[in-house]
């Protein structure tokens, strides 16, 4: 464990510890790519079924690659189903492609029917790093920019995980912002509230510089953890009154 953030457990300045969700709990990335790859293929083989398995391949990545960008591109998280009709629409667009609208998107959107009563993966070292900080008798809580149903799934899945493991159950509540919002300042304050912490004294972790390290800074959060998913060194802007850590992953600063 970091040692800077072991002493400030022991010391009991930190209080509680508050998580992003995606990617920084489970792996909501892969989960989405495999499952938007498998859609789009899917649907990809209904409009071309006469051409063989590689050039559908090839057409599905052409579409995800699309759909990765329009992503990128997004102030918000965006619905798989949405993403992807959008994606496929601007394909179909630029290559002339002459479909029946109604009968491929109702094909697309079917095939993500379980998309979002799934959970992602959590990651090899999740569970681990909650039992380490719950050996501390720290409380932790999730904020997340999701549905409060599909953070639910998530939610239920890492306390599932953690009982095979431990044999024992573990609390998580979860405050969520909708989709539509933007995951600021604001957002950061009221997550604060619901779960009843002093922002002073919790400890936030989270993968995104801006949606969670400086909005919670700015929301009076003074210690973070950035998780950056790279071996490569990071920079960050460093804000007065705040302390950020900067690591690779949970199983880099808690285990």
């Amino acid at each position: 464990m970091n040692r800077e953030i072991k002493k400030l457990f022991r010391d009991n300045t930190i209080t509680f510890v508050l998580f992003d969700m995606d990617r920084t709990l489970v792996d909501t990335h892969t989960y989405f790519q495999e499952e938007m790859t498998n859609s789009i293929l899917h649907t990809v083989s209904k409009i071309f079924p006469t051409k063989p398995l590689k050039k559908q391949l090839k057409i599905t990545k052409e579409i995800v690659d699309i759909a990765n960008k329009i992503y990128e591109q997004q102030k918000y998280p965006i619905l798989v189903d949405t993403l992807s009709k959008l994606a496929l629409s601007q394909y179909i667009k630029e290559k002339k492609v002459k479909i029946n609208k109604k009968e491929v998107y109702k094909v697309l959107k079917s095939s993500y029917k379980e998309f979002y009563l799934t959970s992602p993966q959590p990651f090899p070292y999740t569970i681990e790093a909650i039992h380490k900080i719950k050996t501390f008798n720290i409380p932790i809580g999730v904020y997340s920019h999701a549905q409060k149903q599909w953070t639910n799934v998530k939610v239920e899945k890492i306390r599932n995980e953690y009982f095979k493991k431990y044999g024992e159950d573990i609390k998580i509540p979860f405050f969520t912002t909708n989709i539509t919002d933007l995951k600021d300042k604001e957002g950061w304050i009221k997550a604060g509230k619901y779960h009843k912490t002093d922002p002073k004294r919790t400890l936030v972790v989270g993968d995104s510089l801006t949606a969670d390290i400086y909005a919670a800074i700015d929301a009076g959060y003074k210690y973070l953890v950035y998780l950056s998913h790279t071996n490569k060194s990071v920079e960050v802007e460093q804000r007065a009154h705040a302390k950020i850590f900067v690591t690779k992953n949970l199983a880099t600063v808690f285990n």
